[in-house]
């Protein structure tokens, strides 16, 4: 089904341009070329824009916020009632995303429907602006421009309705459904927007309530949906270094569970997090293929590539490298975080990782 939307979507792209330069000849050379390229890479970040801006303008009508709004490497975030800019390129695998949150508590099922709404406004954004272009095309004002910006927005409006994982990344379609089909109580997606609810409420996790982490656990360990092992850095903020044991009993269903070396953000989280909790236990070194289990962890996030890398040299009996390695992580995360977003809460961990690892070389020493 989805090879056949692929060949149909195609077609009708195909189609649209055979005929349009049937109807309207272009003296082409290398110079109609090299324009033609230009506005195709226009066309692309505009139209990424739009489909962000189709998300939070209906995102907004369902009583969301907008957190951060990203277009390539450059970011707009809100924060603390102000507008920031960053210039970060996303190692997450997309080009575009616009983040938002709810202002207050929404029942699951009414937050449901506004999430679907909020999610179509992407694709449907680009879809009409798609039609308006490409009638303005053989209509209006025939330029190519029109006609390429029309099909880059079809293409992504279209494609994105698709249900699909790029790199670990949804496509809108593939959130469409999940949305549509999952039970309330094992949505990953719902459970994520509550804890973007209570992080609005309160930075500090440890503050949290205590039944929303019980929800959040109950969800990772039934390993109903792989994606909510991305709240394992919620456990580990919430239970660490005091409560190490719990963290660890959370994380080791879902850890070092995959075969071979794969691209999987989400068995990165799972892998880092549980050799985190397994550190603040002490069992870490002595854990059973701990060393090739942590060299498993892919690259596709720095912050996670590095822990790895600092735990590896701590079981290695290198505490300074591994320190150092630490300190590296504090700063990859700077400011601001596609991942950890502003990251106050994995930089007071990294912290508290660095004086376990100083205060364990000093007594030893």
């Amino acid at each position: 089904m989805k090879q056949v939307g692929s060949a149909l979507l195609g077609a009708v792209i195909g189609l649209l341009a055979v005929l349009y330069f049937i109807l309207f000849p272009e003296a082409w050379s290398l110079g109609m070329i090299v324009s033609m390229a230009l506005y195709a890479l226009v066309s692309f970040a505009l139209t990424v824009f739009i489909h962000e801006a189709g998300h939070a303008l209906f995102g907004i009508t369902q009583g969301m916020k907008v957190l951060n709004i990203s277009v390539g490497p450059l970011v707009l975030e809100r924060h603390e009632g102000k507008l920031h800019f960053h210039w970060i390129p996303s190692s997450l695998g997309y080009v575009g995303r616009a983040m938002m949150g709810f202002s207050e508590k929404v029942e699951l099922e009414d937050m449901r429907h506004r999430l679907i709404r909020y999610i179509y406004g992407g694709p449907l954004m680009n879809i009409g602006i798609s039609i308006l272009s490409i009638a303005a095309a053989f209509s209006v004002w025939h330029h190519p421009f029109l006609l390429i910006f029309g099909l880059v927005n079809f293409l992504l409006g279209a494609s994105n309705l698709q249900p699909a994982t790029v790199k670990s990344v949804f496509t809108d379609g593939l959130v469409i459904k999940k949305l549509k089909t999952e039970p309330l109580h094992e949505s990953a997606l719902l459970m994520g927007h509550q804890i973007l609810l209570e992080e609005s409420r309160n930075t500090d996790v440890k503050q949290w309530n205590p039944a929303l982490i019980d929800s959040v656990e109950q969800l990772i360990t039934s390993g109903k949906d792989p994606s909510a092992t991305s709240f394992l850095h919620t456990i580990n903020y919430f239970h660490l270094p005091e409560h190490a044991e719990k963290a660890a009993s959370v994380g080791l269903q879902t850890a070092f569970t995959r075969s071979g070396k794969t691209d999987d953000l989400y068995a990165d989280i799972a892998d880092i997090s549980y050799a985190t909790a397994l550190f603040f236990t002490g069992r870490l070194a002595s854990h059973p293929g701990i060393e090739n289990a942590l060299k498993s962890i892919g690259k596709l996030d720095a912050i996670t590539e590095t822990k790895r890398n600092a735990l590896l040299s701590y079981i290695q009996g290198d505490t300074k490298n591994a320190v150092l390695l630490l300190k590296k992580a504090i700063e990859l995360l700077g400011v601001w975080h596609p991942l950890y977003l502003r990251g106050e809460m994995e930089k007071k961990l990294l912290h508290q990782m660095i004086d376990w690892m100083e205060n364990e070389k000093t007594t030893i020493s």
